[in-house]
């Protein structure tokens, strides 16, 4: 083949190559698959509710049905149907029921575990929202700055607010927000009087616990002075858990963006979503609800804009290499460690259930008297002095208390010291009482306080007090006698 030939077929496959990346940047790779949805049922009615694992509510013409996807079971009301809730994996409805406001609760097996007729008139009613166990909250119109509690175990309460109230709303674990014209609240739903004033946007809509979206589509969560996400539709489909948020653009694609406002990636749907939950969407096609789990693709790259220059004619003689050829050996690196120095503690004999220690912390379970450190396997036989958090000395017939520090003598003569943590005791009294909850919400909802009563509010300990918290605290305070 002589050298005239060469050329053109070099310049043949550089022209072939330019014409498949510039066909790739303008087409894309190909159509992407959508999610793969499991049939729900006729799309006929309002869709009310989407629950995890695709429980649908829907409500047609005042009478409803609770469906689950591929599955004969199901549940109807021959009362009408006002609403539907998702509350701590249980399913709630509102009925009608002869005028009244009445809420029945089911299980993931649509067992009836809960089924409760309020005194509230629902022609009287500006909001209402329930608890996971159908207790409701509610607002009347008659006086819009009073929000009325109504407990599955009939007890009833009325806490007025300084102004009207706009926004009623309990998050599916638990907490119970209040927005009122004055100020925005959040506490916990199974106390009508644990809310308490937030800081950050006015919430517009409630996406999960300690998250809300303002009128503008801003995410907020508690505890910080600025929106952490900007941008989307405030009335567009939208969800949030621990990790991020999950939205709908309006072509229809589902987008998730962690709280770093890194986008996690996106995903379609073969017809038009109807509801999302951060794990699900329920999508229609030809007149059929689906449910499919959420799968996000990660972004790809940005692919290299082609360049509209002919390419030159490729040398066949290959250029040297300028770079020296890199070792194969890799380079020794020295990986600093990420654990803090623990500080000295004690040597144990034998450490008993009740106590660990670790960091410059003892973590103790119970109300344990301060003698008991003398005991073998505790602290001793080693020779500690106890004190208060304001530094006066604990006799040995108190409790162990939150706050409270041991000092004792290392071998060297040096002092050394830990503080006690005692888990649920967040007032320092070392017990577990109606005081300690109150103190760990005003800790959830942001308010100052020493670095040990937020310690032994977050019994999880991932670095911040949360509603999952309180729950364990709620469960610890009814075993107290």
């Amino acid at each position: 083949m002589g050298r005239k030939a060469k050329r053109l077929l070099a310049l043949l496959a550089a022209v072939c190559v330019f014409t498949v990346l510039f066909a790739v940047y303008v087409f894309g790779t190909g159509p992407e698959t959508p999610l793969s949805g499991t049939r729900v049922g006729p799309s006929d009615g309002d869709v009310l509710l989407l629950a995890p694992g695709g429980y649908t509510v829907q409500n047609q013409d005042g009478t409803g049905a609770l469906s689950i996807p591929d599955s004969e079971q199901g549940v109807s009301w021959p009362a009408p149907l006002l609403g539907a809730a998702y509350r701590d994996q249980h399913i709630v409805v509102f009925l009608n029921e002869d005028t009244f406001l009445r809420t029945v609760v089911y299980n993931y097996d649509l067992e009836v575990t809960g089924s409760y007729i309020t005194d509230l008139l629902i022609d009287d009613l500006a909001l209402y929202d329930c608890a996971a166990d159908g207790s409701v909250y509610a607002v009347c119109a008659e006086d819009e700055n009073v929000l009325c509690y109504r407990g599955a175990d009939e007890s009833t309460e009325e806490i007025k607010y300084e102004s009207p109230i706009r926004m009623v709303h309990v998050t599916e674990n638990g907490q119970l927000w209040v927005a009122t014209d004055s100020g925005y609240y959040a506490g916990d739903a199974r106390d009508p009087y644990s809310p308490r004033l937030i800081s950050g946007g006015v919430p517009y809509r409630v996406l999960c616990a300690n998250t809300f979206m303002d009128a503008s589509g801003a995410v907020w969560r508690i505890g910080y002075e600025e929106a952490v996400l900007k941008g989307l539709d405030p009335d567009g489909l939208c969800s949030a858990d621990e990790e991020g948020v999950v939205y709908a653009d309006d072509t229809g694609r589902i987008h998730k963006v962690l709280w770093d406002n890194e986008e996690l990636g996106s995903c379609i749907t073969s017809g038009e979503p109807k509801a999302l939950t951060a794990t699900g969407v329920l999508y229609k096609e030809g007149g059929t609800l689906y449910y499919a789990q959420l799968d996000f693709t990660p972004p790809e790259a940005p692919e290299p804009t082609p360049s509209l220059e002919p390419a030159p004619t490729p040398s066949l003689e290959p250029e040297p290499s300028l770079e020296p050829t890199p070792s194969l050996e890799p380079e020794p690196s020295v990986t600093p460690s990420l654990e803090p120095t623990p500080s000295p503690s004690p040597t144990p004999t034998g450490k008993p259930d009740w106590l660990d220690y670790r960091n410059g912390y003892f973590y103790i379970t119970g109300a344990i008297p301060v003698s008991k450190l003398h005991d073998p396997g505790a602290f001793g036989p080693q020779e500690f002095l106890l004190k208060t958090a304001e530094g006066e000395t604990v006799a040995d017939n108190s409790l162990l208390a939150t706050g409270m520090a041991v000092h004792w003598s290392k071998l060297d003569g040096e002092e050394n010291q830990a503080r006690i943590i005692v888990w649920g005791d967040c007032t320092g009294d070392g017990r577990i009482t109606r005081p300690d909850m109150e103190q760990a919400q005003r800790i959830l909802l942001g308010e100052p306080a020493e670095e040990w009563f937020v310690l032994a509010a977050d019994h999880d300990e991932d670095g911040e007090v949360t509603t999952r918290d309180l729950l364990w605290l709620s469960a610890e305070l009814e075993k107290s006698p």
